[in-house]
């Protein structure tokens, strides 16, 4: 694999932001983290049992073997959300002073679960995956996960006058004020409950799916929503981060989400729907 060869310190205030993001553009190469895709349960698509709506996972490719998922590195949209938004305000300068966008990890993530989910009224995607560290990655109590969320509608708590991407911290329990831009809280322990593993450790754990059990360094799962007609998108990093100089190195991540579409009734039940929906308007009218 390539290793990004540029390394680059950028603080708030020091360079202009715009001027910052043009340089990272251009230098930032691949990463040297790889994926697996593991798919111990992988639904591309789901239709809702009343055929209303449907969720098709996003990114994704036409051949599910070479799997939806890729490494990446951060956006000018992720870059924005973790210095110039909202939430920012709760880190910069009292626990996070420099963010280096241009780290490198050198493991393997593990994409066990990646499922489309449809209801008659929402649609959703479940992401369980997992990280193990590679050579000279920083130890797992020094990693945590950072997740953007580029969407048409803003989640549950999100202020008005957010911006898009927002980092994904407004589902936490973090108080106003208080927030880091980590996914999960430096004090949880524990992943949110879930279908597949349920309560596990988020950090030098394993869990067990079935028959199949699975070590790794740092876990993560998450189940975002939206009714139709809507969608997702996610950057998800591993960051390591230093409390004591207040300093966040953003290593390599992957992208995931989906959209949630109308699924349009077949024309047999909408011209029966249609007859009957004239049936009750001609008798409403013939009442009026």
């Amino acid at each position: 694999m390539i290793t990004k060869s540029l390394r680059m310190v950028f603080n708030k205030g020091s360079v202009p932001f715009c001027t910052m993001l043009a340089v990272l553009v251009v230098t930032a190469t691949a990463s040297a983290a790889t994926v697996n895709y593991t798919y111990l349960d992988h639904i591309r698509q789901a239709v809702s049992p009343n055929n209303l709506i449907t969720t098709t996972l996003n990114p994704d490719l036409p051949d599910p073997s070479a799997g939806p998922i890729s490494v990446l590195d951060p956006s000018a949209g992720f870059q924005n959300a973790l210095t110039n938004s909202v939430a920012s305000n709760d880190w910069w300068g009292s626990s996070i002073v420099t963010f280096n966008w241009v780290g490198s990890a050198n493991g393997v993530f593990y994409i066990d679960e990646y499922k489309a989910i449809a209801n008659n009224t929402f649609g959703a995607a479940q992401l369980l995956a997992r990280y193990e560290r590679g050579f000279n990655d920083p130890v797992a109590n020094d990693l945590f996960w950072i997740q953007t969320a580029d969407t048409t509608l803003r989640g549950n708590n999100v202020p008005a006058n957010e911006v898009i991407p927002y980092v994904d911290v407004y589902a936490s329990s973090y108080a106003n004020g208080g927030k880091l831009p980590f996914y999960f809280r430096p004090d949880e322990t524990t992943l949110d409950n879930n279908p597949y593993v349920g309560n596990a450790n988020i950090r030098s754990s394993s869990y067990t799916i079935g028959a199949n059990t699975f070590n790794y360094d740092i876990a993560f799962w998450d189940q975002p929503s939206r009714p139709p007609v809507n969608s997702w998108r996610a950057e998800l990093f591993l960051a390591y981060y230093e409390p004591a100089t207040k300093y966040v190195q953003v290593l390599d991540g992957i992208s995931w989400g989906f959209d949630v579409a109308a699924v349009p009734v077949p024309a047999a039940v909408w011209l029966f729907g249609s007859g009957i929906a004239g049936l009750f308007a001609f008798a409403r009218r013939r009442r009026v």
